[in-house]
């Protein structure tokens, strides 16, 4: 029996992975099937294509980040990003399903920051400072950094003593040889 909304789920975690790993640059919808388990056509199917999906994700991401950032954080994350992001007039997040905003919920701001600050690293406008604001930029900047390195807090096995294990993230966008 065919359940739409599991398949688009599965399809939106698995690239939420991809799209931590590699950048919306790397992700593969070859590799986005076969570690789903779905047949590419879904993808083609619930999201048109990679793009599609990759601006679901990365919408979801920055819903993800709105109850830490500030609003205009998130309207110069929209501006920047904007390219990327799904295209209509719907504010981000909407149209989300119940078990995407779920699977929301249980995720870190640490995973979401990475894929946010990738994205940034893959958009073509490299203009640094797009509004002209750079102490808006900076905050944002640091803010995601720090996210993505640190975490939203001590937690609390630290806080209890205890040591934990250090994650590797890297924000480096993948790179490919052009043969000329």
């Amino acid at each position: 029996m065919r359940n739409p909304e599991f398949t688009r789920q599965r399809l939106t975690d698995v690239a939420v992975r991809a799209m931590a790993q590699y950048g919306g640059a790397g992700v593969r919808v070859d590799r986005i099937a076969a570690e789903s388990g779905i047949n590419k056509r879904m993808i083609y199917h619930y999201f048109g294509g990679k793009e599609g999906l990759c601006a679901n994700v990365l919408a979801l991401q920055i819903s993800a980040l709105s109850d830490i950032l500030i609003e205009p954080q998130l309207a110069m994350l929209r501006t920047q990003l904007a390219s990327l992001l799904p295209s209509g007039n719907a504010p981000i997040g909407e149209g989300v399903s119940s078990r995407e905003m779920s699977g929301l919920l249980g995720q870190t701001h640490r995973h979401a920051a990475v894929i946010v600050l990738r994205s940034l690293l893959d958009t073509q406008d490299h203009d640094l400072l797009p509004n002209g604001d750079a102490a808006g930029w900076l905050a944002l900047t640091t803010r995601l950094c720090q996210l993505a390195f640190v975490g939203d807090s001590i937690s609390s096995t630290q806080e209890a003593g205890t040591q934990s294990h250090k994650q590797r993230v890297s924000l480096s966008p993948v790179l490919q040889p052009i043969d000329g």
